[in-house]
């Protein structure tokens, strides 16, 4: 069996990207670090992939944008839609050009990135989803392709493996909560979304539940469910649910689609937005101006994650990487609206 960088980078203790940086004579590794790390290869008999080598200099003016299938649908990912289109452009504004692929493949289910990589049609990656894997990262590594992620925590990896800029939505659900018990709030029903893609709602609840502990209430588990992100789960949660959802002063929707349906359902019945309920969203989609009441939202802070991303991608690829992550977590803001 052939001998691999990843092979060379277990028995020098180093990460298969130094490897290749020494093999390569990356003056950013130290003199002595990359003898040993060729020394090493010499012994095993490592024989270069020249294909891959080649990739590294070879620029296509090619991005890929690689995003998770449930991205396609409607519901709570129509700000990860929104944002998606926000790095289209930015990266045409950079002038680069993009490829638009699923994480995995659904013929082969197999990973996208790494097809792309080793069919040298990429400089680069943006990924917008949670399903990157350590293969992707060797590879990633291996081919000295850089990446940044976006938006989502990853399930099988870690984060701190990639730059990436996203939504500190710790802060989110604080703000969402100091707001509502701001106003006086004391018994707030929270509806977050499922499936749980990374760890976003995980993290919203945790930031809402500060503000709870902060204003001296204490979060009631009876009061937490998870449904499908759209708008008729919501208005049927409140169907359902109308007794307890009545003895609530406030609901903190974890999405915006959902807080248009828990309020269309909540004015069905008779119940005040915001006079007898208040409710606040999150995402500043589309969907919280689509009808009244106008809903206060989380504006997620897309117009930076966007131009911070693009600009972190296409100095990786023009001047390639010194060994650094940039790992940012931007913090959201509330606008207030008519459902509070």
């Amino acid at each position: 069996m052939a001998v691999t960088i990843k092979d060379i980078a277990k028995l020098a203790d180093v990460s298969t990207s130094t490897v290749s940086r020494c093999l390569n004579d990356n003056p950013r590794i130290s003199q002595t670090t990359r003898d040993r790390v060729k020394k090493l290869a010499a012994e095993l008999g490592f024989v270069p992939n020249n294909s891959a080598k080649s990739l590294s200099t070879h620029k296509t003016g090619l991005v890929g944008l690689v995003y998770q299938e449930s991205l396609d649908e409607d519901g709570s990912h129509s700000y990860v839609n929104a944002l998606f289109l926000n790095l289209r452009r930015e990266l045409e504004r950079l002038q680069l050009d993009t490829i638009q692929v699923e994480a995995i493949n659904l013929h082969t289910k197999e990973s996208n990135a790494i097809r792309l990589i080793r069919e040298h049609k990429v400089d680069g990656f943006l990924f917008l989803h949670a399903q990157i894997t350590e293969a992707d990262i060797n590879c990633l590594n291996c081919y000295q392709i850089p990446a940044v992620q976006v938006h989502f925590h990853p399930q099988f990896t870690d984060l701190r493996a990639l730059d990436f800029f996203i939504t500190d939505n710790v802060y989110g659900g604080y703000l969402a909560g100091k707001h509502l018990f701001g106003k006086g709030c004391k018994k707030p029903l929270q509806v977050g979304c499922a499936p749980n893609i990374g760890t976003e709602f995980n993290d919203r609840t945790k930031g809402f539940n500060m503000a709870m502990k902060e204003y001296g209430l204490e979060a009631d588990p009876a009061l937490h469910f998870l449904i499908p992100s759209d708008v008729y789960s919501a208005y049927h949660f409140v169907q359902q649910h109308f007794d307890l959802v009545c003895r609530c002063d406030s609901i903190f929707a974890q999405a915006d689609v959902v807080a248009v349906g828990l309020i269309q359902a909540l004015q069905s019945k008779g119940i005040r937005v915001p006079k007898d309920i208040k409710v606040v969203g999150f995402d500043d989609s589309y969907y919280s101006r689509i009808l009244p009441p106008f809903i206060t939202t989380i504006h997620q802070p897309r117009e930076e994650i966007t131009r911070k991303a693009s600009k972190r991608i296409f100095d990786l690829i023009k001047t390639g990487s010194d060994g650094r992550h940039i790992q940012e977590e931007i913090k959201p803001y509330l606008i207030e609206r008519e459902s509070t």
